[in-house]
């Protein structure tokens, strides 16, 4: 019953998937820190591949980068409550992969 309120504050349910490619970023983070995971998937699609690209830089690696991709979307999605729009969505998302990087290149160097 809430999901049903929240769908209508925000505009945005199950049935608007082309609608929401459309909508701002500002409309798809509030929508998306509501719960919505279409309007997660639209941010998601977005900024794929401004994160393929900087996951590519840090891993040099097209498979990890693409594994990079999905932890970051990962991590973002579970953590979505937490952006606080200080920054634009994209920068948040590299920031997210840039961190994964690096801790991962740092237990690769510890177990050399």
């Amino acid at each position: 019953m809430m999901g049903a309120c929240a769908e209508r504050s925000t505009g945005i349910n199950a049935a608007s998937g082309g609608i929401v490619h459309g909508l701002s970023e500002q409309r798809l983070v509030e929508a998306a820190k509501n719960g919505h995971s279409t309007a997660f998937d639209a941010l998601s699609e977005r900024y794929r591949q401004q994160l393929f690209r900087a996951a590519r830089r840090i891993t040099r690696s097209i498979e990890d980068a693409e594994d990079a991709v999905q932890d970051t979307l990962l991590r973002a999605f579970v953590h979505m409550r937490d952006f606080d729009g200080r920054s634009s969505f994209g920068t948040w998302l590299t920031r997210i992969a840039i961190k994964l990087g690096a801790d991962e290149s740092a237990e690769e160097t510890s177990f050399a």
